[in-house]
């Protein structure tokens, strides 16, 4: 069946009269809405590169591919005419069609598992079933036609097992009113693509991204507003200093505040600061909130600046170097980095690999370019650039993609977890936006 309009899908495997005979199947339409509506599988069209693997006339035909694993399952109803052992030689040759499939998928997603399923249905009953030779990841079921089943291979709760074949068949012995083909493709728009749908949408703009992008830009026009109306007469390192940067020494090390304020505050004398440090974070964001979404990417931009700058004081104490101040959003972006470096690993491998690999490559160009620009101008804190990507690591290897991108739901510990750190940092923030407006309302400041 084909809808027409921007784009058409067949999402039944085979010719007309093919999907004419299923629509007289009942077990076979009992099967596929089962593995549509419990296992999440995708009915495929041949247009997904089964042409070039699957031949000869299948049945339903289902698949699922994200991340580091890729499903398939297929029925097939022999003809009746054959014997057991033709229907044995076909099974093996059909079962290493759906091997070669997943091969062909999983090389071009790069993915570490594979698991197919092929359901037989009705025909000779193989006598050898559990001696066959199948392909690694693949298992067979055979449902008879007087309600015996038959199950090898690689079976498991991804797709079906032996008891679920047994209530499939009760369920047709019962007489209970199958699914049409509308149902199941009605079934397979509401799990797959209408969550698809509502992912792309709730991820079409990365919005903490553009609200930092603006609240750094407001700082740095109240920065420039002090700086030419209060703080005429200091140094740029004093300026700084007085808005809320850090330094490496008392009193401004043991000021916790400055940890925090010292992030969102850029060099009042460079447009150019805050201006590519919008950019590094607009280009990073894009995939940090589509991955992991808006709260987590906001918490790993803080956390990690944070750790930056505290490892950077004990670091760099100010009996050998002297007093340095450090300010700027460097740290948390490289931090951002650090997690889009490890997507796609741990516990985010449901990321599919190849927008993970794109990813990972912002992350390194974006800390290779700080790194080296910090390097070659001077004056930047690479000490902290490095720490702050390190620390960004763990973020993208233990934080599960975000519920809307993975279709799953956020348990209340983790919500809280990251929560916690932008409530403790909003915190800290006002107790730094009021030490500074005291200290530069003073009659003298200096």
């Amino acid at each position: 069946r084909t809808r027409t309009g921007s784009k058409a899908e067949v999402f039944f495997v085979g010719s007309v009269n093919q999907q004419a005979i299923l629509s007289q199947d009942p077990l076979a339409l009992v099967i596929g809405m089962d593995l549509v509506s419990r296992a999440g599988l995708r009915l495929l069209p041949p247009t997904a590169g089964l042409g070039d693997a699957l031949e000869g006339d299948w049945g339903l035909v289902g698949a699922k591919w994200i991340g580091s694993q890729c499903l398939i399952a297929a029925t097939w109803r022999p003809d009746p005419a054959l014997s057991a052992e033709s229907v044995e030689k076909q099974l093996q040759a059909r079962a290493k069609q759906l091997s070669d499939w997943l091969t062909q998928r999983a090389a071009a997603q790069r993915a570490k598992g594979t698991r197919g399923l092929l359901v037989v249905l009705g025909g000779a009953q193989p006598a050898r079933l559990a001696q066959l030779q199948l392909p690694p990841g693949i298992g067979v079921i055979s449902v008879g036609e007087q309600g015996g089943v038959q199950a090898t291979g690689a079976l498991g709760r991804e797709l079906a097992q032996g008891r679920d074949a047994r209530r499939w068949r009760k369920a047709v012995q019962r007489g209970d009113v199958p699914p049409s083909l509308a149902a199941i493709d009605l079934a397979e728009r509401q799990k797959v693509h209408t969550p698809h749908l509502a992912r792309q949408i709730t991820v079409r703009g990365p919005l903490i991204t553009y609200v930092v992008i603006g609240f750094i830009v407001a700082i740095w026009l109240l920065e420039e507003l002090a700086t030419h109306t209060i703080l005429t007469s200091a140094s740029d390192a004093t300026q700084a200093y007085f808005l809320g940067a850090l330094g490496n020494a008392a009193p401004a090390d043991t000021q916790i505040w400055r940890y925090v304020t010292s992030i969102f505050i850029h060099d009042p004398a460079d447009p150019l600061h805050v201006l590519l440090n919008g950019i590094a974070l607009y280009f990073l964001g894009l995939y940090a909130e589509r991955f992991y979404g808006r709260v987590a990417v906001l918490s790993t931009l803080v956390v990690t600046g944070i750790v930056a700058n505290i490892l950077w004081v004990l670091l760099t104490p100010a009996g050998t170097s002297g007093f340095i101040v450090s300010f700027g959003l460097s740290g948390g972006l490289c931090g951002l980095a650090g997690m889009l470096v490890a997507s796609g690993m741990g516990r985010s491998d449901s990321i599919p690999k190849g927008m993970a690999a794109t990813a990972r490559q912002y992350g390194i160009l974006v800390l290779v370019y700080t790194v080296v620009i910090g390097a070659v101008l001077g004056g930047v804190n690479n000490t902290a650039h490095l720490l702050g990507f390190l620390a960004g690591l763990p973020f993208g290897y233990f934080l599960l993609p975000s519920p809307t991108f993975s279709m799953r739901t956020r348990k209340w510990l983790e919500t809280i977890l990251l929560w916690s750190p932008v409530g403790i940092a909003s915190i800290l923030l006002l107790w730094g936006a009021l030490e500074v407006v005291t200290t530069i309302g003073s009659s003298s400041p200096l």
